[in-house]
């Protein structure tokens, strides 16, 4: 019979509690998946003896207690991790590898793959990219064929300390410049890029272009994991204005922002494909700050700041040209043609102040060929338009802007629900041309403060001006407090429906026809002023009355059913918001609902 032989075995756990001393030569055998093996020196401790390594070249196993260097992509190989142990990857964006290994985990041991891949096939992530194993047989062991590969969504970080030659994929690993960034970001290796706290110049013709579905963060210390760690300051609302604790200033010589100039076929113009730049600063362009050539450019929470499109008059946008902002400050913006601070594009919950244009010719010191809600223009300076001009304005307000000629507030604009108040105008009337629904005008109380000039106006309150001149369409309007010595409504134009008390003598000119002059007890509300009240000392007071109380019908008053309902027909509701016409339409600004 043979004698067999039979080498010391014991499992892994047994091995290490008892942990013996083997005699020089002598092997214990680890019973597990697989089986490994240890040659005694007659020394050492089990604990402190290193497996045997098979001959991989004959087809043996390699096993090995392996480094995080040592485990990179690889066909047919084993290997052993005893240790938490976080996994490599190559970091070229849109790049993928192919793994088909085994590997076995200690009880206890961890396996991670690198932040920004992700893992198709076998095995799941699982929590913080956590690879997710079985157990067996006193081992945590999983044999898989898996693509690692770039996920979408991945970020990019941008900081003053960082290299070009950085991943960029942490901040740790940032890369230096915003166009390296977004040059990968064009690529496919990101959708986000955080810029900490410093000055980026473009140093190019276009700045920046922002790719499609890719969006800018500034505003950054450099240490955030989270959005909601920034430490910026973004406007509460349109009269807020921008303050960074960490202020990410993107600049340029010439533009600062753009987006690729090549043609787009049903653009996205909102959601995840328009490219966005949120919470930095943009500064210190001659050419215009932001263009979009092609795709919608978006600006969130920025402040857009002291660039100029100047040269000839017909250099338009100092600060952003067809470009949507929300939540922005433009300020000290300049051109020589249209839009100081903005030439066409949205504008939601804005802030233009303190930009200015041409002043022999173009306008809207603000914006000028865009489309604005629930902004405030003030400050601005332009030719025609202090505020706005040739804009569609939803809830603006337009306030202590100057021109040189036409509009102080707003000219050949579309208005709903605007105002315009107190603005330093040339020679006509604080809203010149265009058509404006639920308007209210405030003036300074003085003899060369006019109200409206030309245009259309519905439903609309003129206090506290002058007049009204030029060639005027005014229907369902509330005329009151103005100067008694100017109390004439137009030269000119046609006059339905209009309301006017507190104005001396009135004498109304054009084409006019049912028409009231009133007094203030025809009203629920006298705003605790007194009838005829006009000057400068009371502006304050009078315009807070009409904001918090208006000029309301009492039951009985005058102008109720003096009005025609031919004339009332392009407006469905008063200047409080309700139904324009119940039974025969009144006159002035307030439906009267009883």
């Amino acid at each position: 019979m043979a004698q067999q032989i039979q080498l010391r075995r014991d499992s892994a756990a047994n091995w290490t509690a008892l942990n013996p001393t083997l005699a020089q030569g002598e092997l214990g055998y680890e019973i597990g998946v697989p089986g490994r093996v240890k040659i005694g020196d007659g020394a050492s401790a089990w604990s402190d003896l290193a497996y045997l390594i098979g001959d991989e070249a004959a087809g043996g196993l390699t096993l090995v207690e392996v480094t995080a260097a040592m485990l990179q992509p690889t066909n047919g190989r084993q290997y052993i991790v005893s240790n938490d142990l976080a996994l490599t990857a190559p970091s070229t964006p849109g790049s993928s590898v192919l793994w088909e290994t085994r590997i076995y985990l200690r009880e206890g041991a961890t396996l991670a793959y690198p932040d920004g891949w992700r893992v198709s096939g076998s095995p799941s992530a699982t929590g913080a990219n956590q690879v997710t194993l079985s157990y067996l047989d006193g081992h945590w062991c999983l044999e898989w064929r898996a693509a690692f590969e770039m996920a979408s969504g991945t970020r990019l970080y941008v900081s003053e300390d960082g290299d070009d030659s950085n991943d960029g994929y942490s901040w740790a690993q940032a890369l230096r410049s915003p166009a390296a960034a977004l040059t990968l970001a064009a690529a496919g290796a990101a959708t986000e890029i955080w810029i900490a706290t410093g000055t980026y110049n473009a140093g190019t013709l276009n700045g920046f272009e922002i790719p499609s579905g890719v969006t800018v963060y500034g505003g950054f210390l450099g240490t955030e994991q989270t959005l909601a760690e920034r430490s910026y300051e973004a406007p509460e609302d349109s009269i807020g204005a921008n303050s960074y604790a960490n202020a990410t200033t993107l600049t340029n010589t010439r533009s600062v922002l753009s987006t690729a100039a090549q043609a787009v076929t049903g653009k996205q113009v909102y959601g995840s494909a328009v490219p966005t730049v949120s919470g930095c600063r943009i500064a210190d362009s001659f050419v215009g700050a932001c263009t979009d050539l092609a795709d919608s450019l978006q600006l969130v929470d920025c402040t857009i700041t002291g660039n100029q499109h100047v040269g000839s008059n017909s250099f338009s946008g100092g600060g952003t040209i067809n470009v949507r902002l929300q939540g922005c400050t433009v300020t000290d913006n300049t051109c020589d043609g249209y839009g100081g601070g903005m030439y066409g594009g949205t504008a939601t919950n804005c802030l233009f102040t303190l930009n200015a244009s041409g002043v022999s010719s173009g306008g809207g010191g603000g914006a000028a060929s865009g489309s604005l809600y629930s902004c405030r223009m003030t400050q601005n300076a332009a030719y025609d338009g202090g505020g706005a001009h040739s804009c569609t304005c939803y809830s603006c307000l337009a306030d202590g802007n100057t021109v040189t000629r036409y509009g102080g507030g707003y000219y050949s604009c579309t208005t709903y629900s605007c105002e315009s108040i107190k603005n330093n105008i040339g020679s006509q009337a604080e809203t010149y041309g265009g058509t404006s629904y639920w308007l209210l005008v405030f003036g300074m109380g003085t003899s060369t403060s006019y109200g409206l000039a030309t245009g259309t106006h519905r439903s609309c309150i003129v206090a506290n001006c002058s007049q009204a001149t030029g060639n005027i369409t005014g229907v369902n309007n509330t005329y009151l407090h103005l100067d008694t010595a100017n109390a004439s409504l137009t030269t000119a134009g046609t006059h339905r429906n209009n309301l006017a008390f507190g104005c001396g003598t009135m004498t109304w000119l054009g084409t006019a026809s049912n028409n009231v002059y009133g007094v203030l007890t025809d009203f629920v509300s006298p705003l605790d002023l007194p009838d005829g009240l006009v000057g400068a000392a009371n502006e304050d007071a009078l315009l807070a009355a009409i904001r918090a109380h208006g000029y309301d019908l009492a039951a009985g008053a005058t102008p109720i059913g003096q009005g025609s309902n031919t004339y009332a027909t392009a407006e469905t509701l008063d200047y409080q918001g309700r139904p324009r016409i119940v039974a025969t339409v009144d006159c002035g600004a307030y439906e009267f609902q009883g």
